[in-house]
């Protein structure tokens, strides 16, 4: 069975004074936040909680165009 990787979004992580968003390819959940954890790097417990709940998944093999955008915050 040949592996695809899928796009895994967290709407509203590492939010500031506006929401944020994490995002990451991978090929399951598992791996995707272990990818978000090791980039984020300054503490990797507030990354495990930031990436804590079930992401947006979009499987790239039948995915349809979309956009997401994110504001900056202070």
């Amino acid at each position: 069975m040949e592996r695809r990787l899928k796009l895994y979004v967290w709407e509203g992580a590492f939010s500031d004074y506006y929401p944020g968003m994490a995002v990451a390819l991978a090929y399951d959940v598992r791996q995707a936040r272990s990818l978000v954890i090791a980039k984020y790097g300054i503490s990797n417990e507030y990354a495990r909680a930031e990436v804590a709940g079930q992401p947006e998944v979009i499987r790239l093999d039948t995915a349809q165009p979309q956009a997401w955008q994110v504001s900056g915050g202070g």
